[in-house]
């Protein structure tokens, strides 16, 4: 657990000169280093695609209507050539107005009518049939036997007696009821279309094909005639026209976006510019689509709508991060690129989920689906590009208003002071009454909203064309068909498969009979029509039309004489293939699963060899198994897309919690969604089948955005409430603003006049905001349960202490502890007290509550305070941090009280290279004060320039009272830790430590600063013991610390002097006091961290008073000049390697994540080398110092343990081996993996852990407990050798596990001389001296393990070498 506050503010950096280019990955420098190409590149591309948009069609295709992987569809398309006029097919009605069809005016304008619709393009002409074409016969029986003919005879000529007979034709044909009025006031013309336009070669163009029907209209409804016109290509030609209006909406969606934007930014250059990025989108997607050979349909259309409101919803949200550091004082470009920083990965992983929702709509086999899938996928992919690079890239160059930027800010910082009363309101849903209430409700109304979609049909719920609204032209014609006509525009045929010239048995027609009789029972059934109801009528004219006899004829030669003269519909060419036409009086979904239940139940009873039944053709046919399709496709869609997000927020939280949490609104929503549906009377069909994916896979956009803010901050210690709270002030308002764009952007398509737009618009604004609603509701009071984080910490009484300072009081940890977090040892070092000696801390009144670890020193944050990867970098801290923290065994003030021995104390000093780290990192030492019974105290310091920084300026100002000569030191840092072991001599008491044994443990730069309490004369008498894990030796001069870099004794590359050059501080006030005056964040502007957030400056500084002004190596020469106290030091074997698996020279990140070893052989030789140094300069060189000159009470150690979990290309052992920071959690009795940053602990090495474990920590508690670690705590270990120069005896103790031999003592010991000879003689660079002098220049001119070589030396090296060359050319461009 961390106390990191806020990582995603960045150094305010003013001057675009300071700003080092070179910061940022990879992604930022190549695009950010190269803007005017990268512009170049995209209007380029934006003039191309554009062009290639002009070409784009709006058209839809019968086929890609229907699920041609379905059995249905698959028995229609093949029989299809033996079926022309069942597929995509259109009914023209003409009414005639005065008198009616016997009427030879009216009969010749049928005739034009008919001559001219059948020359158009695209009708299938042998198959179209009215009253004047060949197809349409009359059929009686005469004395000479079963006769007949063409309707309008031959010998027509519109006289009265033509009418007659035309009457007469028309009363024997049967036609009546199907293309012949019941009244005689219309009649039809049934036109069959093809899907290739036999003219073009292409598909044929509805859109243009309407239009041709429209002219047709117009020109003779002028001669006194009413057309009513129905069928597919109509519906989509109508929808078509109606799509024209669409762009008006979408006019509309700009135009309310951009106000919205406007409203949250007030800033018309910036509110432009995203609404110009965001329709650069649209129009790359349009010509990408052009390119790729598609073309919109009346569902795809929608997409561009949706591609635009979410590029407006993600530029807000760059909007937002550009305006608070332009606010702040960020150059445009610097604040363009934190934009970029900030925002990239999180846009990106928004903008996968929106591409799962599109994506997860690709398996639904209806080809219109699996399009608008692609379709917004593509619109998806330009957007990461255009609004999560061009946006910034262009606001690096415009920047926004600078009174909106102030304005911004100032809003910003009014929320930091106090809550505003929505966010006021919102976080109850955190506390236990508010989350247990909405938990309830919500799955009251799950269960409710559950029950209520049980309702939810598939299909079409009204009659006509559900697409169209129910007063439109086409459903208006439609009603006027169901009124005039038996046989409606839903047809449902039944194919009936025979054997070759079979179709016409007896016992074949029987069946079709009988299936015809239970369908015409059926309430949505109007009438059939088939080659068995023919025969029955013949049988009834051959017997004077005496209707007993309309039956039936089990006679073969009757029955082959009516198949010589029926309509070819009715069977195919070799009579292999029946016909059972089935009218519907709609196609309900109720309706047609009525009719397809029959059938399926028929044919499983009465299916043989030699006659199969088989489903289904004709548009009512298609639109059941379209129905089928839809109903199978819901299920399995939610099932993808729910497993997609889940995979998906499971990858992003590592936490099934995190993803319940995440998920479980965007289900309440897609239930309630359903609901709604059922209310508004909608049926689940192509239109609103991709609504709800939609919904969830742009829905969970809320929750990443709010769940990652809230898991983060719960990582640093914070209360659900406090991260809640904050994630609501960092994203609340995108969240609320992206909601409301996208439900108005959406909303507008109610008023469309294509009724499937509309009932989208209404589905998904619905969606979008039900679900923004879940992430600031149904989502904090799922997380109360799920996800409560640190509970909140309550004072425990029994903790109660009251010291010189104040009475304090701390709360119960694990393990049978008491922990009291945020004690200040000193006075807050701010203002004028910056870059002084810490001052006393002030008393309080009453009772402190000491719950919450204290503010982590000014850094860069990285792995040292567990920040993730992404934010390595970023300005984090505070200089308000000098607290400490203190755990002991949980004991009563009464138990305190008595008289028992005092526990001995240690205080830990944490690392990170004194530029990073925190106390709060190390919650695992509460370990040793419940299992050893010792008394812990880690503490806070000042770190880089903070910590240690020297000034002639500063010490003109220090003056010469009591803290005089320490304000003048530059040694802060140091200071600030003697201040907190004057605190723990002065109080620990009250807590029940011994201030007579304190001991000092810490590792890295907490062992560097063991040293320097070893050697500073104002720590003496302040500890006892040290333990020394990993420490560095590297100290500075006053004159590395104050002069230029190219000064006669040369400074350091951060001396204050280099600072001052790149600060520039106000030439109006003192120098001391403009640089006091200034921000932190701001001074640390002017520096690049390196690796983990560290950066190499003069940190330690040899100031004559508070440490030796002799190197550091020269410190221990002597037991009187510095504090000769038990010591215990050591390091680990690969020290090295926790950097160079951190480092692009050894390691290249796959997925910017994982290092994958460059060169194995390499990297293992550089690590040795490397690790070995590291000993023999840290460890063995100051322990040898203590030895000869008298201090024999020395322990030396070397950690080995290497036992890594084995991983997919990650070869731990190789990578990490035993590399530095791995020992802290087996020194601290930390087998949980609390404090395990390399990932090591695993179920699988544990024994081996706990066993290393156990031994470091006996050693280490016995040493604090005695002085010496002896044998370990339970007296059962080996005997720890004291360090000695006796040859071929053990002189310091190896941590290993059972496998790497065990824990035991050893004698390695090393030097840098030797270290020098080994890389002279190794023969692994004998065919490679420079890699030779590359190693050489890393160890001894630029590492960090002091005694670096002069130039002379560096020479003579190389010239055995043969080379000549100079340190410069090998500087490392990574440290350390």
């Amino acid at each position: 657990m961390h106390n990191e506050p806020d990582l995603d503010q960045q150094p305010v950096i003013r001057r675009l000169q300071d700003f080092d280019t070179r910061s940022g990955n990879l992604a930022e420098r190549a695009l950010f280093n190269f803007r005017p190409l990268i512009i170049a590149l995209c209007l380029l591309l934006t003039a191309l695609l554009g062009w290639q948009a002009t070409h784009l069609r709006l058209n839809a295709s019968f086929d890609k209507m229907i699920p041609t992987s379905h059995p249905y569809v698959r028995n229609y398309l093949e029989h299809k050539t033996e079926l022309s006029g069942l597929g995509n097919s259109l009914r023209i009605a003409v009414a005639a107005r005065q008198g009616g069809i016997f009427d030879a005016r009216y009969l010749a304008t049928l005739q034009q009518m008919n001559d001219e619709i059948y020359l158009l393009p695209g009708v299938d002409r042998p198959f179209m049939k009215s009253l004047w074409t060949a197809n349409t016969r009359w059929t009686a029986v005469t004395e000479e036997g079963l006769d007949g003919g063409t309707v309008i005879p031959d010998d027509y000529d519109g006289s009265p007696r033509s009418m007659e007979v035309l009457r007469a034709n028309v009363e024997r044909s049967g036609e009546i009821g199907q293309i012949v009025a019941a009244n005689f006031q219309s009649t039809m013309l049934f036109v069959p279309l093809l899907d290739i336009n036999p003219q073009t070669g292409q598909a044929l163009d509805y859109r243009q094909f309407s239009q041709q029907l429209e002219a047709i209209r117009a020109k003779y409804q002028a001669e006194g005639v009413d057309i009513h016109i129905t069928g597919f290509t109509k519906i989509v030609g109508d929808l078509i026209e109606g799509l024209q209006q669409v762009l008006l909406f979408f006019v509309a969606a700009i135009a309310i976006a951009s106000a919205v934007l406007y409203w949250y930014t007030r800033c018309w250059r910036s509110t432009l510019l995203v609404m110009l990025c965001s329709l650069v989108a649209v129009l790359w997607q349009f010509g990408l689509l052009s390119l790729l050979h598609y073309e919109l349909d009346p569902y795809s259309v929608l997409v561009p709508f949706l591609v635009f409101a979410i590029g407006m919803s993600h530029g807000a949200q760059k909007m937002n991060g550009i305006m608070q550091d332009v606010g702040r004082g960020t150059h445009k470009v610097v604040a363009a690129r934190y934009t970029f920083r900030r925002l990239f990965a999180a846009g990106m992983s928004a903008l996968l989920c929106d591409a799962v929702g599109f994506l997860v709509l690709a398996m639904i086999e209806i080809k219109v689906i699996q399009d608008l899938a692609v379709i917004a996928s593509i619109g998806v992919a330009v957007l990461i590009f255009t609004n999560l690079v061009l946006l910034p890239i262009l606001l690096s160059y415009t920047g926004v208003s600078a009174r909106a930027a102030a304005r911004s800010l100032q809003a910003d910082q009014a929320q930091q002071g106090r809550k505003p009363w929505l966010w006021t309101l919102l976080d109850r849903f955190t506390q236990r009454r508010w989350a247990t209430l909405t938990v309830i409700a919500s799955a009251v109304l799950a269960v409710a909203g559950f029950l209520v979609s049980l309702q939810l049909q598939v299909g079409d719920l009204d009659p006509g064309a559900p697409e169209l609204r129910a007063d439109s032209r086409y459903n208006r014609d439609n009603a006027f068909m169901v009124r005039n006509y038996a046989a409606s525009a839903d047809v449902l045929v039944v194919m009936v498969k025979t054997g070759a010239d079979q179709c016409t048995q007896y016992q074949t027609l029987a069946k079709v009979d009988a299936l015809a009789w239970q369908l015409e029972q059926l309430p949505g059934v109007d009438s059939t029509n088939s080659m068995a109801s023919l025969s029955k009528l013949a049988a009834s004219g051959y017997n004077e039309g005496n209707f007993k006899w309309y039956n039936l004829t089990p006679n073969q030669s009757a029955l082959g004489a009516v198949q010589t003269r029926a309509p070819r519909e009715l069977f195919n060419q070799n009579c292999s293939l029946l016909s059972l036409y089935v009218y519907l009086k709609d196609h309900k979904a109720a309706t047609l699963s009525g009719v397809v239940g029959t059938v399926e139940r028929f044919a499983a009873a009465n299916n043989t060899p030699q006659e199969q039944f088989l489903l289904a053709a004709g548009s009512a046919g298609i639109e059941a198994a379209t129905n089928i399709v839809v109903r199978q496709a819901m299920h399995d869609m939610l099932y993808w897309v729910y497993g997609a997000v889940i995979v998906l927020c499971y990858l992003t939280f590592r936490s099934w919690r995190a993803v319940a949490v995440a998920v479980l609104p965007l289900v309440l929503t897609s239930i309630l969604c359903e609901v709604l549906m059922v209310w508004l009377g909608m049926g689940v069909k192509v239109a609103t089948l991709p609504v709800i994916a939609l919904g969830v896979g742009i829905g969970v956009d809320y929750a990443l955005y709010v769940l990652s803010v809230v898991l983060a901050r719960q990582r640093a210690g914070a209360s659900l409430s406090e991260a809640f709270h904050h994630a609501l002030q960092f994203t609340g308002k995108v969240v609320m603003l992206t909601g409301v764009t996208l439900a108005i952007a959406v909303a507008t398509w109610i008023w469309s006049p294509i009724k499937f737009q509309a009932d989208m618009g209404i589905l998904l604004a619905f969606m979008f905001l039900w679900n923004m609603v879940g992430a600031l509701v149904l989502l904090p009071a799922l997380a109360h349960f799920l996800l409560p984080g640190q509970p909140r910490r309550r004072p425990d009484p029994d903790s109660l202490r009251v010291t010189a300072q104040g009475a304090v009081v701390g709360y119960g940890e694990r393990h049978e502890t008491h922990a009291w977090l945020g004690i200040p040892y000193a006075q807050p070092p701010v203002g004028e007290l910056r870059w002084r000696a810490p001052r006393p801390p002030q008393a309080w009144s009453g009772v402190r509550e000491a719950l919450h670890y204290g503010a982590v020193a000014m850094q860069f944050a990285g792995e040292t305070i567990g920040a993730p990867r992404k934010q390595w970098g970023s300005v984090t801290g505070s200089e308000d941090c000098l607290t400490l923290n203190v755990f002991a065994p949980r004991m009563t003030p009464a138990q305190l009280a008595q008289d028992a021995p005092r526990l001995p104390v240690m205080v830990w000093i944490h690392g990170g290279a004194n530029t990073a780290g925190s106390a709060s990192a190390y919650t695992a030492l509460r370990n040793l004060a419940g299992h050893d019974r010792m008394l812990v105290v880690s503490l806070n310091y000042r770190l880089g320039i903070f910590g240690w920084f020297s000034l002639a300026a500063l010490d003109e100002a220090a003056g010469d009272g009591e803290y005089a000569a320490l304000d003048r030191s530059g040694n802060f840092g140091t200071l600030d830790i003697i201040a907190a072991l004057r605190w723990v001599r002065e109080h620990i008491a009250a807590f029940g430590g011994d201030p007579g044994n304190v001991t000092l443990f810490g590792e890295s730069a907490g062992g560097l600063n063991i040293y320097t309490m070893l050697a500073s004369p104002l720590a003496k008498g302040l500890f006892h013991q040290a333990i020394l894990q990993s420490p560095i030796t590297l100290s500075h001069s006053l004159a590395e610390a104050r002069n230029a870099s190219d000064a006669a004794e040369p400074g350091h590359a951060l001396s204050s002097a280099e600072l001052l050059g790149r600060w520039a501080p106000a030439p109006d006030l003192p120098l001391a006091a403009a640089l006091r005056a200034r921000p932190a964040a701001e001074l640390m502007t002017a520096i690049t961290p390196a690796g983990l957030g560290f950066f190499d400056a003069p940190v330690v500084l040899r100031d004559g008073v508070v440490l030796p002004a002799a190197p550091l190596e020269q410190w221990f020469t002597d037991p009187a000049r510095y504090n000769a106290v038990p010591v215990i030091i050591g390091c680990n074997r690969d020290e090295y390697k926790l950097f160079m698996a951190n480092n692009p020279e050894f390691v290249r990140l796959l997925g910017g994540q994982l290092p994958l070893i460059r060169d194995p052989a390499r990297y293992q030789l550089y690590a040795r080398y490397m690790s070995d140094l590291w000993k023999a300069n840290c460890v063995d060189a100051p322990a040898s110092a203590m030895l000869a000159g008298g201090h024999g009470q020395v322990w030396v150690y070397r950690f080995d343990w290497d036992e890594h979990p084995p991983l997919p290309l990650l070869r731990l052992k190789l990578l990490l081996g035993a590399a530095h920071v791995i020992e802290i959690a087996f020194a601290l009795r930390d087998l949980d993996g609390e404090f395990d940053p390399l990932r090591c602990a695993t179920k699988g090495n544990r024994a081996s852990r706990q066993a290393v474990s156990d031994a470091m920590a006996g050693y280490w508690t016995s040493f604090a407990r005695d002085g010496a670690p002896g044998r370990g705590e339970r007296l059962q270990r080996p005997a720890w050798p004291r360090w000695n120069e006796e040859v071929g005896a053990d002189k310091l103790m190896l941590f290993d596990g059972a496998a790497g031999g065990g824990v035991r003592a050893g004698m390695q010991r090393l030097d840098a001389d030797s270290l020098k000879q080994a890389l002279a003689a190794d023969a692994a660079f004998r065919q490679a001296p420079r890699e030779r002098m590359r190693l050489y220049a890393r160890m001894f001119s630029w590492s960090i393990f002091a005694n670096r070589v002069g130039p002379a030396e560096f020479a003579r090296f190389a010239a055995a070498q043969q080379l000549s060359c100079h340190p410069e050319e090998f500087k490392p461009s990574h440290w350390p």
